[in-house]
């Protein structure tokens, strides 16, 4: 490296220097100053051929219309596109037919796509000054025709109708009565030109902003930007921030804009979308858009309306609706085949906003609590089906101050009934008290007008050998009844008799009655005494047709 020093005085200097090597590349040259002591920076002398300028260069403003090697800056592109422009209005129109224009079109844009006739109406319909443009997108020529009472004009060339290449465009003035052709051209110049003002904003093209403050670029358009500041990624462990920046621009941007940024290389950020604005020249915190897929939010995510969020299964086949209304936040589902429909009748949950009082209309299903628990937990029909299985299990007998039976009872009559619907019955006392029909049925205990007693089970005292679920008819236990009269000791009897009077004698048949002749008195008999004896005793029978307690009549059942 070369260094050429030249002193002005004690505080103050200049200074160039260069690169020695044979590689142009690398054959640069550098110069600063240094004023009352402090030394600017270095800048870098530009070379003539290809220089590679950094910064924000400024040339003159060439003159519209100027055709020379003139370097041209942003001011003269934006003056000639404008000037291209002219009076075209921003319209676009497709045509792919024959079509006469209108004089309401003037400033119109026309792009021709079939190779057709497009006739121009009179100039004084279109008015002095209005202009048409045409351009040819068809694969053949398009004719421009002239209007009955007028020509066009092309240079020194006046025609009746002008022909339209493929790819080429032209402007048309209306005069008083004509039509001039201001510009004529090809679609491809036009779309260097558009092309390279665009890419100058990232559109079309590679804008790269490199150690940038992003605060700064408030100009609209497209940037690619290298270890910028005021990123919203490259701190927290994140690798890098760099990323992809869209500026938004209100005005001259320098008091409203918008901002997106999407980080480009790898870290925690790389699938991550960020955005923010500027209002009075006040920046906003930079926010993290939400994905569709799998979203986390970091905040509170609120969401307004009736409807105000939908499921939707990835097949489409339902869909589920939370709601608001007036007085009740809902879960609502929408029709089979219709996920994206008006939710239907069902109302499966649904809580009252001013009570909490919730309802579930369709059925519900909870864990089950233990069978011990005793807590306010909300019990579930197996558990409750359960602990009144336990309470009232298979087979128990039990009788009822009703003529029908309870649920899950049956009748005690005998009657033979189904082994699948009685499954658990059947499981529990089988064939005992009759096998049905031999196959599909069984009998239930037939226990009218008898008495449940409980079974010996082994004891056999008061009814040995008994058997479970035997029957047994009415008895008495086998006893004798005795009876006495008194004793009078000995004694005798006087017995009284009539005494007749018998007057003379007869041979004829009498008959003597006793009792049927003259009474005279009586005589008195004694017996002789015949001492201590004893009397035969008869006990008539009283009561009804069978023994028993006094007793109540009630339904007998058996639990199934």
């Amino acid at each position: 490296m070369a260094l050429l020093h030249i002193q002005f005085n004690p505080t103050g200097c200049f200074q160039l220097t260069g690169g020695c090597s044979n590689n142009i590349g690398n054959a640069r040259l550098f110069w600063r100053s240094k004023a009352s002591g402090a030394w600017a920076d270095w800048q870098q002398v530009g070379r003539l051929d290809s220089p590679a300028f950094t910064g924000t260069p400024v040339a003159p403003t060439a003159a519209v219309g100027t055709n020379t090697g003139q370097l041209a800056t942003m001011a003269a592109l934006l003056q000639g596109i404008n000037t291209f422009k002219r009076n075209y209005s921003g319209n676009v129109v497709g045509v792919g037919a024959d079509i006469t224009l209108l004089g309401s079109q003037t400033g119109y844009a026309f792009n021709v796509t079939a190779p057709v006739t497009v006739s121009l109406p009179t100039a004084a319909d279109a008015g002095s000054g209005g202009t048409y443009v045409i351009r040819n997108v068809s694969s053949g020529v398009v004719t421009i025709s002239a209007p009955a009472n007028g020509k066009i004009f092309e240079k020194n060339n006046t025609v009746n109708s002008a022909s339209l290449q493929v790819g080429e465009w032209v402007e048309l003035q209306a005069s008083t009565t004509n039509y001039f052709i201001n510009k004529r051209g090809t679609l491809s110049e036009i779309g260097k030109v558009v092309s390279d003002a665009m890419a100058s904003f990232g559109i079309g093209g590679y804008n790269v902003k490199s150690g940038v403050d992003i605060n700064t670029l408030t100009q609209g358009g497209l940037s690619y930007c290298i270890n910028p500041t005021n990123s919203p990624v490259g701190t927290q462990g994140q690798s890098s921030a760099n990323g992809y920046l869209l500026s938004f621009q209100y005005m001259d941007g320098s008091a409203y804009c918008a901002q997106v940024f999407i980080p480009s290389l790898v870290g925690a950020s790389l699938d991550t979308m960020h955005f923010r604005r500027m209002t009075a020249g006040n920046w906003s915190d930079w926010r993290e858009l939400a994905k569709t897929n799998s979203p986390t939010f970091t905040g509170e995510a609120v969401f307004k309306g009736d409807n105000v969020q939908r499921f939707i299964h990835s097949l489409g086949t339902y869909g589920v609706i939370q709601r608001v209304d007036n007085g009740n936040f809902y879960y609502l589902v929408t029709d089979a085949g219709n996920s994206s429909g008006n939710f239907n009748s069902l109302r499966p949950f649904q809580f009252n906003l001013a009570t909490g009082a919730v309802t579930m209309s369709c059925g519900v299903s909870v864990l089950s609590p233990a069978d011990d628990d005793n807590s306010s937990r909300a019990p579930t029909t197996l558990w409750v089906n359960k602990k009144v299985d336990m309470a009232a299990p298979v087979g128990q007998v039990a009788h009822f101050a009703r003529n029908t039976p309870p649920a899950g009872w049956l009748k005690r009559n005998g009657a033979a009934v189904s082994r699948t619907t009685y499954a658990a019955l059947f499981a529990a006392i089988g064939t005992q008290f009759g096998a049905g029909n031999g196959s599909t049925t069984f009998n239930l205990p037939d226990d009218r007008e008898l008495i449940d007693r409980a079974w010996t089970d082994g004891l056999n005292a008061a009814d040995s050998g008994r058997a479970l679920f035997s029957s047994q008819a009415g008895q008495n236990e086998s006893h004798i009844h005795e009876g006495t009269t008194n004793s009078t000791g000995a004694h005798t009897h006087v017995i009284t008799n009539k005494r007749e009077y018998v007057d003379g004698v007869s041979t004829s048949n009498v008959n003597a009655v006793y009792g049927d002749q003259i009474i005279q008195g009586t005589d008195t008999t004694t017996t002789s005494a015949s001492g201590t004896h004893s009397h035969t005793l008869t006990i008539s029978a009283n009561g009804g047709n069978e023994t028993r307690m006094a007793n109540r009549a009630y339904l007998a059942c058996i639990k199934y």
